[in-house]
Order: structure tokens, then C-alpha cells, then sequence
């Protein structure tokens, strides 16, 4: 008469509990057993093998990402299953992982501008029902950290500034969001125009303007002011180079 020993097989892990869209690391232990073993997920309907195998120490791991369904529900098991060549029921253990929510950082700030450019920044991170969000770290593209919730900061000089926020949860959780080149800070324009004739008469009063002016942020916008009329007051225009006849 010939006793096969049991199969016994145990999920090492302690760590019942991960980030949402992390992988986890699945590890068991077995013994007494002629096959490696093999493991399930509530999310997957296959049985699978393990990527890592030690034989000489009998560890298993490998690492497994939740199914869509399980981040929707906020856990799975996993289930590890060991046999040997004989007529031994199979050894099973399982661990039943929750998955934590993580913050979804996002911010906005008007971005475009002439130095000096003041930056007042919208924190607009959110985190699903259950989370809740322990702090921050901002990155402001100009040499200055911060951890305040809504930060306030100057760039001096024209230039793109890349912009990051990480969102920190009190589960332990984590998320960082980067704009590249958020932040547009143009050289302010150069002023500048000639105007033919200098000297007119009121029988050809009739004077053009030509516009000069240069700057990095285009198209620009201009704002004339062609002197004062006693009757109509100001004489004013937004073209680009005008026209204008004197009376």
C-alpha cells in the first residue's frame, strides 16, 4: 500500500490591497506536489501558469493586472491550485485583494501672456467615492515646488514652462499629471511706426502710417490713437497700418 503525501500550496502574500490600474504581485508556496502549481482570478475564466517558477526553493509568482470589471468592483481573488500524481484532492488558497481608488489629478490657469506672467492655478483633481485626497506637489516649471492646493507663482521671462501636479491619496495612493510646454510666456512687443507725411497742409491732410511693431505672440492686435478732433474727440482705430485724413 502506497500513501501520497497531501499537495499543500499557500499564497504568500500580506499585502491584501492595491492602487487602481497597478499590477499585483501573486506569490505561493508549494510542496509535496509532482506539477507546478497553477492559478485563477475572479476576472479570468482560464487557469493559468506562473511567469516565475522556483523549483529548489517551491515559490511561484508572477504579476497579474485586474480585469476592467474587477477595478469596477473594487476587489478580486485570486485562487491558487496545487495537485500530485495521485488520487490526493488538489490543495487550493486564495487571497482576496481590494483595490483602492486613485486620484485623478487635472489643473488649469489662463497660460499665455507677457512677462511678468502671474499663474493662478485651478486644482481640479478629483478621486472616486471611497478615496479621499491627502495632499499635493506641484511643479511650476520655473524652478518653485509647492504643496498648496491652489498655488500662485510669476514667470519673469518669456519662455514655455512645463507644468506637473501630483495627487496623493490617503490610501496610499498616487497620480501625477504633466502639461508640456503649459505655460507660453511671449518677449512683450516692440512699438514702433513712421508716418509719411510728417508735414502736411490742410489741402493734403491726407497722412499714411506705417506700422513697425514686432512681437513673438501673433497675430497682434493694435489699439491707434491719431490725435484729438474738438468736435468728435479722439481719433481712434484698431487697423493694422491706417489711413487717415486730416480736417
Amino acid at each position: 500500500l502506497e500513501v501520497d503525501p497531501q499537495p499543500e500550496v499557500s499564497v504568500l502574500e500580506t499585502d491584501t490591497s492595491k492602487c487602481r490600474g497597478a499590477s499585483y504581485r501573486l506569490t505561493a508556496s508549494y510542496d509535496n506536489t509532482s506539477r507546478i502549481p497553477i492559478w485563477q482570478s475572479t476576472g479570468r475564466a482560464e487557469l493559468a501558469g506562473f511567469d516565475d517558477i522556483s523549483s529548489e526553493d517551491k515559490v511561484v509568482s508572477t504579476n497579474y493586472t485586474p480585469s476592467d470589471k474587477e477595478e469596477d468592483e473594487e476587489r478580486f481573488t485570486a485562487k491558487v491550485r496545487a495537485v500530485n500524481n495521485g488520487a490526493c484532492p488538489r490543495a487550493v488558497d486564495s487571497v482576496t485583494v481590494n483595490i483602492k481608488p486613485v486620484p485623478r489629478p487635472d489643473f488649469s490657469t489662463d497660460n499665455q501672456g507677457c512677462p511678468p506672467f502671474d499663474g493662478a492655478y485651478n486644482n481640479k483633481t478629483t478621486i472616486s467615492e471611497g478615496g479621499r485626497i491627502s495632499g499635493y506637489e506641484w511643479k511650476l516649471g520655473n524652478g518653485q515646488r509647492t504643496e498648496a492646493e491652489t498655488p500662485q507663482t510669476t514667470y519673469q521671462s518669456p519662455g514655455q514652462y512645463t507644468v506637473s501636479l501630483q495627487a496623493f491619496s490617503a490610501q496610499g495612493c498616487e497620480a501625477t499629471m504633466t502639461k508640456e510646454d503649459f505655460i507660453q510666456v511671449s518677449k512683450k512687443p516692440e512699438i514702433d511706426f513712421a508716418a509719411d507725411p510728417i508735414l502736411t497742409t490742410i489741402n493734403a491732410s491726407e497722412v499714411d502710417f506705417d506700422n513697425l511693431s514686432s512681437g513673438d505672440n501673433k497675430p497682434l492686435t493694435y489699439q491707434w490713437r491719431l490725435g484729438r478732433q474738438e468736435r468728435t474727440g479722439a481719433i481712434t482705430t484698431s487697423a493694422e497700418a491706417p489711413d487717415y485724413r486730416y480736417s
